[in-house]
């Protein structure tokens, strides 16, 4: 997501201290991505590999980022870009520059190498082949008050591959967001999303436990703030989940996220920071432990 007012960016100006002196503590690190190259910035989708070595992004200007990760003794503090290459359209052509064509949001990626990716704007779901030539292209649900700018940044795949997205905004009624399955080609709602505190979804991903983890965030006059939930979507209705993350401090807006397991067996997850291509906000990775998350670092 981009932001559009004077008042989010001014937002953002007063926390890049806190998000840039963000301190190491149990495993827990951020890093800032580098960014030699100008295609480096606004990440709102990720992907870590299972064994945590390396990583996929996605921009919200169009463009697919490969890295890899360095860690000392478990923590995170390096991370370099490898790779940089365009979105195609069906067409096999980049799609002109705008939010319409190019604002990609969501990432997953399947067993066997193809990308899903979720985009704004033109609210999409198209899917990739390893190589980056594109499938197909999915239409997304159309729940009431789709926007422009609040589409579905939360996707995940399951354990068969299955597509799962939420949407950023609120759909109907107010208070929840339905949570769509893609199954034989139609979307399915499958359970519905309990909403409160005025945090939006922004990311999710199945972790090897099964369960769904989701990245939401809200803005205030007093920063960005994240947090993550558990949810369990073998129950029915509406689901609330648990909050397994919730610092009291702010580390940039938080999008992407990517559950997995270390060499230890222990379950960590890395978000991504959406900078907005702005130098003086941190476009970084946050890596957490959650198996000894709290609700405050």
């Amino acid at each position: 997501m981009r932001l559009r007012s004077a008042v989010a960016i001014a937002l953002a100006i007063s926390i890049v201290g806190l998000a840039a002196s963000f301190a190491q503590a149990d495993g827990d690190a951020m890093v800032i991505v580098p960014a030699s190259d100008p295609r480096v910035g606004g990440l709102s989708g990720l992907e870590v590999t299972p064994d945590g070595a390396s990583f996929t992004a996605i921009s919200d200007r169009g463009y697919l980022l490969t890295g890899q990760f360095e860690r000392t003794n478990g923590v995170l503090n390096t991370i370099s870009i490898t790779g940089i290459r365009d979105l195609p359209g069906p067409d096999g052509v980049r799609p002109a520059p705008g939010k319409a064509g190019r604002d990609s949001e969501g990432l997953s990626i399947t067993s066997d190498g193809r990308l899903y990716i979720s985009f704004e704007g033109n609210h999409r779901l198209t899917r990739y082949r390893p190589d980056g030539a594109v499938i197909d292209e999915i239409a997304l649900p159309q729940p009431d008050g789709l926007v422009d700018n609040n589409g579905f940044e939360a996707l995940a795949l399951d354990h068969l591959d299955r597509p799962v997205v939420i949407q950023e905004g609120a759909a109907r009624p107010p208070t929840t967001s339905a949570i769509y399955r893609l199954e034989g080609g139609e979307w399915r709602e499958i359970a519905y999303l309990q909403r409160n505190s005025s945090f939006l979804p922004v990311g999710a991903d199945f972790g090897p436990d099964g369960a769904l983890y989701l990245l939401e965030r809200k803005v205030s006059f007093t920063g960005f703030h994240s947090r993550i939930r558990r949810l369990d979507l073998t129950a029915d209705g509406t689901i609330e989940g648990d909050i397994v993350w919730q610092p009291a401090t702010t580390y940039g807006n938080l999008e992407g996220l990517s559950v997995w397991t270390d060499a230890e067996g222990a379950l960590r997850a890395t978000m991504v920071a959406d900078d907005n291509f702005l130098p003086f906000m941190p476009g970084g990775m946050v890596e957490i432990g959650l198996d000894n998350a709290s609700n405050g670092m």
